[in-house]
């Protein structure tokens, strides 16, 4: 196989993998958002919940609803805290890659 051939095959998949990674990183930007709307939604629900006890004072609704929904809650945010990191770190390791194989692609045509 001569080195043109080998040039347009390691041009070829870098050009896949650039496209992958960028796929990958809409994925990732993805699942934070449909996490964050969530989080929001819960929140909303915990604030609802709680304005209702207050007004109320009724233990049964607090036991019911809000420390169940406060717990939920707490446990959403520090999901969405642990995947914020994790994603972020996957997005920024994917752009220095999708930043040199873009360099690589531009001096190589």
């Amino acid at each position: 196989m001569n080195s043109d051939k080998r040039a347009e095959i390691r041009m070829s998949e870098a050009k896949a993998w650039l496209k992958e990674l960028k796929e990958e990183n809409n994925v990732l930007e993805q699942e934070l958002d449909a996490m964050e709307v969530k989080v929001e939604r819960l929140q909303a629900r915990f604030e609802l919940a709680e304005k209702t006890y207050r007004r109320s004072s009724m233990e049964r609704i607090k036991e019911d609803n809000v420390t169940p929904l406060q717990e939920s809650l707490l446990a959403l945010k520090k999901e969405y805290e642990l995947k914020q990191v994790n994603n972020n770190q996957k997005i920024i390791a994917n752009e220095k890659l999708i930043e040199n194989i873009e360099a690589v692609i531009k001096v190589n045509s």
